[in-house]
């Protein structure tokens, strides 16, 4: 498993002109494998379009409008995890998938048929890895899902 963690590091720009710019355009939300405790990514679901779904892939459902605020998920049945969206109707906007990270998106990328080209990003980036890792063991990566 691998954990990232930015603690009082600066980030660079682009990552604020993107979530400024590219958010408001989303079609469609994935957040995949974290607390969402840490600001400023906790604040980024918040900042996606309300026509655009949302899907947490995570083993727990974090980020409710509970503990995130107003613009958090809601996973709740019910009138309130509808929205209604431009030109009428409501939507259901948000889902979670229980589990592992790295299996469901292997499931996906077997579902939209991407399965090589994932393997191919995959192995790709083993190599890099390894490359910069010289005479270390690389431990493997499992595609099973």
């Amino acid at each position: 498993m691998l954990i990232v963690a930015l603690i009082c590091m600066q980030l660079p720009e682009r990552f604020f002109v993107s979530a400024h710019d590219d958010l408001p355009r989303a079609d469609l939300l994935l957040v995949m494998g974290t607390s969402l405790k840490v600001q400023p990514f906790a604040g980024l679901v918040t900042r996606a379009p309300l026509r655009a779904p949302r899907l947490l892939v995570n083993r727990e459902r974090v980020g409710q409008v509970h503990t995130l605020g107003l613009g958090g998920f809601i996973f709740d049945e019910g009138a309130c995890a509808s929205v209604s969206v431009p030109g009428g109707g409501l939507v259901v906007r948000d889902g979670h998938v229980a589990g592992d990270t790295d299996a469901a998106v292997w499931e996906l990328a077997e579902r939209l048929a991407w399965r090589e080209e994932l393997q191919a990003a995959v192995d790709a980036g083993r190599a890099k890895h390894a490359r910069g890792r010289a005479g270390q063991a690389v431990p493997p990566v499992s595609s099973s899902f």
